[in-house]
């Protein structure tokens, strides 16, 4: 469903933006640096707001942001733990 080409991670200090480019169109999610045992996390379209949105209400929500999770994970923290939930992809250490 995501090739890696589409998905690019921007740096901006503690967070950035995944922007992930689609034949529908371009998203730019902000994400984290977390604390604990988060490492990470990425702001993210919940149920309502998925479904709302005609480019992305094609792609199934959890597939997606599970393939985006394991995607990002493999190319900054590989062996994380991803936890995708209602508001926020989690990386855990």
């Amino acid at each position: 469903m995501i090739d890696g080409r589409m998905v690019r991670i921007e740096q901006q200090g503690r967070g950035g933006e995944i922007v992930v480019t689609l034949p529908t169109g371009e998203w730019r999610w902000w994400w984290e640096f977390g604390g604990g045992d988060c490492l990470a996390f990425v702001h993210v379209p919940d149920d309502a707001q998925w479904e709302s949105d005609p480019r992305l209400g094609g792609y199934p929500r959890k597939a997606f942001l599970a393939e985006l999770g394991a995607l990002i994970a493999g190319r900054q923290c590989p062996g994380a733990q991803i936890v995708v939930g209602e508001r926020f992809i989690e990386f855990h250490g």
